[in-house]
């Protein structure tokens, strides 16, 4: 008979970004042209005046952040059209905006959840906890900057920890078969790629 505890990753709130680079050179052609809400989109434009093209947009605020690179951020829904103007001549890029996908908690590199719980001999050895967000097109680092964490037992609530960092201060060292871990308040932060 297999033993287990079960972790339950019941709620991922508060989730802070800041500007992370594409994988993928941006490409005024593309038919699919897509910004995140919330944070700042890195938005590569293959021209050499780019310093000289006024970018405007009614949904999004738009600055240069190099030679080749615009920092657009919006917190729009739906659709947000950027409009480049250069000697007379105007274009439209239209952007489809989408929420950034959920993150994920790992611990020693795997995933557990209600439907895959932690094995116990794990949980009393796990001492830190990473997060990704799987299938964003972002390049980017996942941080973990804090969280809270209730052990229940027997249905009663037996211990909450605030944790800061990755470093779970033996949380769930205290493992039994059966406890359930709540983490709730988790607050992730992604940090530019490459």
């Amino acid at each position: 008979m297999k033993k287990y505890t079960y972790l339950l990753i019941l709620i991922l709130s508060g989730v802070t970004l800041i500007s992370c680079k594409s994988s993928v050179v941006f490409d005024t052609e593309a038919k699919v042209k897509v910004l995140y809400q919330g944070m700042r989109n890195e938005v590569y434009i293959r021209n050499p005046n780019i310093r000289k093209i006024k970018f405007t947009s009614d949904k999004a605020d738009i600055s240069i952040l190099n030679d080749t690179t615009l920092l657009v951020f919006t917190r729009a829904r739906g659709r947000a059209d950027l409009k480049m103007e250069y000697k007379g001549n105007t274009r439209i890029l239209p952007f489809r905006v989408q929420e950034i996908p959920k993150g994920q908690l790992t611990f020693r590199g795997r995933v557990y959840n209600a439907d895959n719980p932690m094995p116990v001999n794990h949980a009393v050895q796990t001492t830190t906890v990473q997060a990704n967000i799987p299938d964003f097109t972002y390049n980017c680092v996942v941080e973990v900057v804090g969280m809270d964490i209730q052990l229940i037992r027997d249905n009663e609530k037996i211990q909450t920890f605030k944790i800061v960092g990755t470093d779970l201060k033996g949380a769930l060292s205290r493992a039994h078969i059966g406890d359930t871990y709540v983490f709730s308040n988790i607050k992730l932060q992604m940090v530019g790629g490459d």
